[in-house]
């Protein structure tokens, strides 16, 4: 998995980095995020990904910012019989060191158009996170054209052309037993170079990266226990995530774009 860091999902590493400055340390009643979990490679790289979630139920988030608040994002699903609907995102991860205390409003990336906006409210050291999307209008194909700007001036264009991962649904009721070991598994092959597994409970989330076109993980019962259980509530969520990478050298710098897939679902953790 070639020198992978992983990162929970876009909300919670951002969570991390700004646990410093953030004031707020309150839990709230808002449902788990089910965001695509979010990757990042070597350091001192520039790492772009283009992700669509795949969920039957609302898509939700939590933004915090550094000034202490946070909000609550949600995109309802609106089709009929609770069928799957796509959520488009995509995110840049500056990991290159003369941006650690730079002008943040020069630096500007766009993916297929879509402008990604700084995420945090103030001056984050490195890796700067910058966000787009979340939008059920917004799709992510076999081509991805990033551009990157410094202020108005554009400094490069790129158009990556890998293919999107594959991966058709979630084996799992309505209810997972937390008493024991637990197999996450996907339903059909799924397609990828790494394929990330997770489980978020009230109490704690556990995840684990296979390899590629992996279809399931076993957790076991003591990560199983650690999750909590969510009392008859359907707020325990399960994510499969397999994702496709190649690193390319722009402009003397290593560049790693990034395609991923996330099946989310909501279940009941007992």
């Amino acid at each position: 998995m070639k020198n992978i860091s992983l990162a929970f999902g876009v909300c919670v590493f951002l969570m991390l980095i700004v646990s410093s400055c953030k004031k707020d340390t309150s839990t709230g009643t808002n449902p788990p995020n089910n965001a695509a979990p979010a990757t990042w490679f070597a350091w001192n790289t520039y790492n772009f990904t283009s992700a669509r979630v795949i969920t039957s139920e609302d898509y939700n988030e939590t933004k915090y910012n550094c000034d202490g608040g946070h909000q609550f994002l949600s995109i309802p699903n609106t089709k009929i019989n609770s069928q799957q609907f796509t959520v488009g995102c995509a995110s840049a991860l500056i990991n290159i060191p003369q941006y650690a205390m730079a002008d943040l409003s020069n630096v500007r990336v766009n993916c297929n158009s879509y402008s990604l906006r700084y995420s945090g409210g103030c001056v984050i050291p490195v890796p700067t996170p910058m966000t787009t999307g979340y939008s059920d209008s917004i799709t992510f194909g076999p081509l991805s054209t990033w551009t990157r700007y410094s202020g108005d001036t554009l400094l490069w264009s790129y158009t990556d052309a890998g293919n999107v991962p594959a991966i058709a649904d979630i084996l799992s009721g309505e209810t997972v037993s937390t008493t024991g070991s637990y197999t996450l598994a996907a339903m059909g092959n799924v397609s990828g170079d790494s394929v990330i597994f997770s489980i978020t409970g009230p109490l704690a989330q556990i995840s684990h990266t296979l390899g590629s076109n992996a279809g399931s993980y076993t957790f076991t019962a003591a990560e199983m226990a650690s999750l909590g259980t969510t009392k008859g509530s359907k707020s325990g969520l399960l994510q499969i995530a397999p994702y496709n990478f190649h690193l390319q050298t722009i402009d003397g710098l290593p560049c790693y774009f990034i395609k991923e897939t996330c099946l989310s679902k909501y279940v009941i953790l007992q």
